[in-house]
């Protein structure tokens, strides 16, 4: 399975820890960075395709907190119309497979909006606490 995280700059997370209300803004910080990833992954994802299914599959599922932070999601759901999870179409482009090299779209997905999510996410920071 395909996995990346997007770490919360550190002046950030100072900011958050000291409102005291974590658990209220973070999951609005992270889903307001979300289309910015999803939209990008798509596009990337376009490249690749046979039938589309993949990336159109793509989709930001709700703000969570685990043992560790809060975390957003965007990748591929469901499975294909011959019953191929999209999740493992991904996987088999951004790590290879034995007869098909890698063709990552993961990691420069996250190079391309990187930037971009932390300022939207500074922004709805700043907009809840009222800046």
């Amino acid at each position: 399975m395909a996995k990346f995280s997007v770490q919360i700059p550190d002046e950030l997370t100072r900011q958050l820890n000291a409102l005291g209300n974590i658990d209220g803004i973070a999951p609005k910080m992270i889903q307001a960075g979300q289309p910015i990833v999803e939209k990008e992954l798509k596009r990337r994802s376009e490249s690749h395709r046979e039938t589309g299914e993949m990336a159109a599959s793509i989709k930001s599922k709700k703000p969570q907190k685990t043992g560790s932070g809060h975390i957003g999601i965007v990748r591929p759901t469901g499975t294909d119309s011959n019953g191929v999870r999209n999740m493992e179409k991904m996987a088999y482009l951004e790590y290879g497979t034995s007869r098909q090299p890698s063709t990552p779209v993961i990691a420069p997905t996250i190079a391309a909006t990187e930037n971009q999510v932390y300022e939207i996410m500074q922004q709805t920071f700043n907009k809840e606490i009222g800046k």
